[in-house]
């Protein structure tokens, strides 16, 4: 699976918990903002992404496989790395951040 089919997923998986999480994703690999922009509008994502076009950003977190997840706490701490696919979809995606986050 690609960052480009992860990404719907992730955008299904925040719907009804916006409240609790904020999920950004990051396009690297040289994409260009303009493939970026159309890639977003027609899939209709609505989490923020964030373009890391020299990566720059990727290199100085150790991006070495994509895609990656970062979890940071409400501090700023980074309390895991999730690398490649996930099935976001799942319902033990949700009871995993519940538990790391302490969420409802």
């Amino acid at each position: 699976m690609s960052c480009k089919e992860e990404v719907p997923l992730l955008e299904k998986f925040s719907t009804g918990k916006r409240d609790q999480l904020i999920i950004l994703t990051m396009a690297i690999d040289g994409e260009k903002e303009k493939r970026i922009q159309r890639y977003i509008g027609k899939n209709k994502i609505t989490l923020s992404v964030l373009l890391d076009a020299k990566e720059k950003i990727a290199r100085t977190y150790g991006v070495v496989m994509v895609p990656t997840a970062f979890l940071i706490d409400g501090e700023g701490l980074l309390i895991g790395k999730i690398m490649g696919q996930r099935d976001w979809g799942a319902p033990e995606a949700w009871s995993v951040f519940r538990e790391l986050f302490s969420l409802r």
